[in-house]
């Protein structure tokens, strides 16, 4: 063969990309590491579960040989990740679970530095303060939640998910997204309230967001609730978090609703760019 002819067929070679069929894809290439996929697999078979279960149980429930099931919830349960009940000897979810939720959702702890200021917010005005996340384009995920001393006091639990431009916090996302009225409109017929408010109304408070950087829902996403909410920029201008207080219809009047929205801007001013 002469030498053009060589580089011919070797300029052919490493042109030729193979099929879709004939590459190979590095991702998932590993074979799954079976005890931790059996581990998972009971772990979601209790939290599906809402009671404890015995070994043999778990075991038959999830085609898994009883030895092995009993060797993989001895791991579990020496690392508090569920508990075990010496008297029905029966296994259950446990705290180090919640622990690990919670510190996935608390964004590594970092909220914990702006607490005190948030509980001061909550005890100041006798309201509930939460903190959300956007996680993902149309859902927001609560982080936190501080209460005031008071006997009686809103309640929500961590982790609820909330359409993204309901109640204040959706209202002050929705003026510094700048989204149309016509996007606005489309989304409004689409959510659940307890008691809507007529779309102009709606787009009216939005706006009003452009005057004092807060919002507030009068007893329309739940009936009875009050809410004022600022939304909590990352060092590149986005919103990633919102703080909302939360209380009983009526609880405050207009002027402290104003206060108490210029407290939580001033704190969500504080935590701009640290998440």
């Amino acid at each position: 063969m002469t030498g053009q002819a060589q580089l011919r067929q070797s300029k052919r070679a490493v042109g030729k990309r193979p099929r879709a069929s004939e590459r190979k894809s590095t991702v998932g290439a590993s074979p799954p590491v079976k005890p931790v996929v059996n581990a998972l697999r009971i772990l979601k078979h209790l939290s599906a579960l809402h009671r404890p279960d015995n070994v043999t149980n778990i075991a038959r429930s999830l085609n898994l040989n009883t030895s092995t099931c009993f060797n993989i919830l001895r791991t579990l349960a020496a690392e508090q990740v569920v508990d075990f009940n010496e008297t029905s000897k029966s296994y259950a979810i446990g705290l180090g679970i919640a622990q690990l939720a919670h510190s996935a959702l608390s964004d590594g702890g970092k909220i914990e530095v702006f607490r005190p200021a948030i509980e001061e917010i909550a005890q100041t005005y006798g309201v509930t303060v939460t903190l959300w996340k956007l996680m993902d384009r149309d859902r927001i995920v609560l982080l936190s939640v501080s209460r005031s001393g008071a006997h009686f006091h809103i309640q929500m639990p961590i982790g609820q998910r909330l359409p993204l431009f309901i109640g204040a916090f959706g209202r002050a996302l929705a003026f510094y997204r700048k989204i149309s009225k016509q996007e606005l409109r489309a989304y409004f017929a689409k959510v659940r309230w307890e008691n809507p408010p007529p779309f102009e109304q709606y787009w009216r408070d939005i706006q009003e967001v452009s005057k004092r950087g807060w919002a507030v829902d009068q007893g329309n996403f739940a009936r009875g609730i009050t809410s004022v909410g600022a939304p909590v920029f990352d060092r590149g201008g986005t919103i990633r978090h919102g703080l909302v207080a939360s209380m009983f219809q009526g609880q405050l009047n207009n002027e402290t609703l104003a206060r108490l929205g210029k407290d939580l801007v001033a704190i969500s001013t504080d935590i701009k760019g640290f998440f």
